[in-house]
Formats: C-alpha cells, structure tokens, sequence
C-alpha cells in the first residue's frame, strides 16, 4: 500500500513538472490573444513563490513598436494560469516619456543623454500615479568628473520641469535610473522632486556608497595600478579585478570624500611566511590609507593589518 501510496505520489508531481517552454508559450500566446502582439521578448522569469499558491512575474517587451516592458502575472503550484499584466499602465508611462523625450530633445542631446523611457511604478498614494525614468548616457559619471555631475543635475531639472506639467494629471515622476559606460547603473530613488542644487545631489551621491567607492578608487588610479604591478611581481593579484570589489573603501571621511581605510582582496599561490613579509613591507611602501589585506585562502581567508 505504502509503495503505491509513493508511486501515485510520484505520478502526480511529474505531471505537475512544468516546462519553462511550455509557461514561455503560454505567455505569448497570452499576450498575442489580449493585445495583438505576435512578438515578443521574455526578459525575466521569476521563481514560484510555493508560499503563496505560486505566484511569479514574468517581463515581456514587444519587439515591435511601441517596444516597452509589462509585467505578466501568473499563478500555480502545479499547473501555471495568467492572472493578469500591467500592459495597460506602462503603455501609458511609455508614451508621457515619449512626450518627454520630444518636449526636450535639444536639451537631452546637448548633456549627453538618450533613450529615455517612463515606467509605471506602484504607491500607497491611489490619487497618484508614481512614475519612474531611464535614461542612458555615454559619458562615465563620477564624483571626480564635475562635467558629468551638473550634465545629471540637468537632468533632474528636467524631469522636475516636466512633473510640474504632470501634476494637474496626477502623475510624478519620482525615481531616476541612469544607464552608464562600463554596465554601471546609478539610481536616485524617491528623491528627484527634491534635489534643487548640484550641492544636493554631490551630498546625495557621497551617501551610496558603492558610488562613493568608485570615486574614491579613481581618486588614487595611478598608484593602484602601480601597487598591481608589485603584487604580480609577488605573485599575486586582485581577488575580483581591478575594481571596487577588490578595493574597497570601508573608512570614509565622506564630508572631504576622502577614504581613510582601504581593504584589499588579493590571491596568490604563494603564501610562505617569507613571502607575505615581502607583501606587507611592499604595500607599506606605498602612501595609500590601506587598513587590511584579505588573501583568499582554501576554507577562509588570511587578513594583514597595521601597515601605516
């Protein structure tokens, strides 16, 4: 009986077994029927929630015109069913950021800005609508690069032009996401309205802090890349790239934007005594607030500190 018992059981959850296939087509079968769309992008796919019956999201964006992203709401724990989308909403978002893209061109061109695009965002307020804004740009932004800081300020004054506009409509652009070289992605969150000085925004920029650590490693390049070509010479070299996960300001005096401690993560085969000594007198050598260094080591780790 047990054995039969285990075997129905087994039956039921094969057949419960859903092909990513067969919910890809699903959607698009979806979406083709509701909204006349016959193509299709599937950019996520989220994980069933097995707490509570299975819901997830897929995101969808037509590869025709208009080309923007919804959400596709599905639910079940054995077997999917579409719930419902925001197709209607970020049509709607899609085409206020048209409007913003037109009523500025000449603006958004003149500080390096493109391929802007309004999303429907979610708020507690139902007698507002939250929008939120991407934009893209070829130009690195960074606290070292005054140009780059006042072309974004710019932009924030734009977006706060144009919510004046929007607000007799009931809606407010509140969120900024911007798209920069080297797959960099900068957010200003639920604050845009309130940014009115580049000084507001270099203080609001000092605050994240994987931002800040990348200025901060720009400030001392030079002499990391120098400090790089030592530790190859020791054997050794940045555990995650020459980056701002291998050096990574936890110090910070974040008034001057200065770091006061450095940690470094670096690996190497050779960790001998006689070698990690030749390490530590290399980087004290080296005028750079360095706190500690954490050599990737098989289960663990080797942490250096007290180099100044």
């Amino acid at each position: 009986m047990k054995r039969l018992l285990l075997f129905v059981l087994f039956l039921l959850l094969l057949t419960g077994c859903e092909s990513e296939k067969r919910v890809d087509n699903l959607v698009k079968e979806y979406v083709k029927e509701k909204y006349g769309i016959a193509e299709i992008e599937i950019t996520y796919r989220g994980q069933k929630d097995e707490s509570n019956m299975g819901d997830r999201g897929y995101v969808v964006k037509s590869i025709t015109e208009p080309s923007f992203e919804f959400a596709v709401h599905l639910e079940g724990l054995l077997r999917s069913k579409i719930t419902g989308d925001d197709y209607l909403d970020q049509e709607e978002a899609y085409y206020i950021g048209e409007e913003f893209f037109k009523a500025y061109d000449k603006e958004l061109k003149a500080i390096g800005y493109s391929d802007i695009m309004f999303k429907h965002s979610y708020s507690d307020n139902p007698l507002l609508t939250v929008l939120s804004a991407e934009a893209v740009t070829d130009q690195k932004i960074s606290l070292n690069q005054e140009p780059s800081i006042e072309n974004l300020f710019k932009l924030i004054q734009l977006l706060n032009e144009y919510n004046k506009i929007l607000e007799p409509k009931e809606f407010q652009v509140t969120t900024l996401w911007v798209n920069y070289p080297e797959k960099q992605i900068l957010g200003i969150s639920d604050i845009v309205v309130e940014i009115n000085e580049v000084s507001q925004l270099k203080t609001y920029l000092l605050e994240k802090t994987n931002f800040l650590n990348e200025a901060l490693l720009e400030a001392n390049l030079d002499k990391f890349k120098q400090l790089e070509k030592e530790l190859v010479e020791l054997g050794f070299e940045y555990g995650l790239g020459f980056n701002n996960r291998s050096i990574y300001c936890y110090g910070k005096d974040i008034a001057n934007a200065i770091c006061t401690g450095y940690s470094l993560n670096i690996k190497g085969e050779d960790k001998s005594e006689e070698n990690i000594q030749r390490l530590k007198d290399v980087i004290k050598n080296f005028e750079l607030p360095i706190a500690q260094v954490v050599i990737q080591n098989d289960g663990g780790a080797i942490v250096l500190e007290e180099f100044n």
